[in-house]
């Protein structure tokens, strides 16, 4: 039997497999871009949402970040309210313990107008006097809190009055509303005696402590600006008007100038000098006070002249 020729190049026939499934490498290829394409797209639904949730905090966060001027508005606001409810309250204790027996219906008025609905002057237990009572000094102690969400709150102030010819003082405290800044006190007043507050702050004194900063000036400079810083207090406690020729100071008004000690000397980046140290003076012979001082001083030629003055 002859035997077939095959050629070089012939394909060798593929024997038949007698598997179910056969091996499909187009298929796999499909399958597997299918899978990469699904990964892709779930990444960016992902990162949609990602960006989306980040984007909404960030309007988030610009939507709540505070205005520093609105910020400052609203602690200049409290500030102001919280000084206007200590004048207040200062003002309902020097009508309470300024009275009169012949003028008590007026001073009942004027108190009312202080006291909550419901109470009156009379409850105070302030009317049972036979001599005048007069307020000489009022003094704001402190304020704590009650119950902020309906702005209650204590006050606690010191009081000098008379009765008739005796001096007193007391400490007292009442509780208050204060709400469209208006005061309205709730009960009557409790006296006290506060005990003094124990000394836990142990700070030592620095005599250089509050020193600027800078370039300490040789001693021919020294004496000249010793001798400047004396005619300038000496012009200064007289308010002389000659004042205005080395700076634009207003002066004390009627005083002697006694001596000048300038302790600190040093000139600044800009060639001014900083100047610090004490001056004694009076109004009347014999009472002498003294102060501290710190000015900065530039130079035009040989003259100086004061820019500032305790700043």
């Amino acid at each position: 039997m002859k035997k077939k020729k095959r050629f070089l190049f012939q394909k060798k026939k593929t024997e038949p497999s007698d598997r179910m499934i056969q091996f499909s490498q187009k298929s796999a290829m499909s399958v597997f871009s299918g899978t990469f394409f699904c990964l892709f797209l779930l990444m960016g639904v992902v990162l949609l949402l990602n960006f989306g949730r980040v984007d909404t905090l960030t309007r988030l966060a610009v939507k709540k970040q505070v205005n520093p001027e609105t910020l400052l508005t609203e602690v200049n606001q409290t500030l102001s309210s919280t000084e206007q409810l200590k004048y207040e309250g200062q003002h309902f204790i020097e009508r309470l313990f300024t009275y009169s027996p012949e003028k008590r219906n007026e001073w009942e008025t004027s108190v009312n107008h202080f006291l909550a609905q419901g109470l009156e002057a009379s409850d105070l237990g302030f009317v049972t006097t036979s001599t005048n009572r007069v307020t000489k000094d009022v003094r704001f102690i402190k304020l704590e809190e009650i119950d902020t969400t309906q702005a209650m709150y204590r006050l606690f102030y010191e009081v000098t009055f008379t009765e008739g010819d005796h001096w007193k003082s007391s400490q007292l405290s009442f509780p208050v509303s204060y709400q469209n800044n208006v005061l309205k006190v709730l009960d009557g007043v409790q006296f006290l005696n506060l005990s003094e507050s124990k000394n836990t702050n142990s700070v030592n004194y620095q005599e250089n402590r509050f020193y600027s900063s800078g370039q300490a000036v040789n001693e021919s400079e020294e004496i000249k600006l010793e001798a400047f810083v004396k005619r300038f207090f000496e012009l200064y406690v007289k308010n002389d008007e000659k004042l205005a020729l080395i700076s634009n100071e207003k002066g004390l008004e009627g005083g002697e100038l006694v001596n000048v000690q300038l302790d600190h000397a040093v000139k600044n980046k800009e060639g001014n000098y900083l100047l610090q140290g004490k001056y004694r003076f009076y109004f009347e012979k014999g009472n002498e006070f003294q102060s501290n001082f710190s000015m900065e001083v530039k130079t035009s030629g040989d003259s100086y002249f004061v820019t500032t003055l305790n700043e």
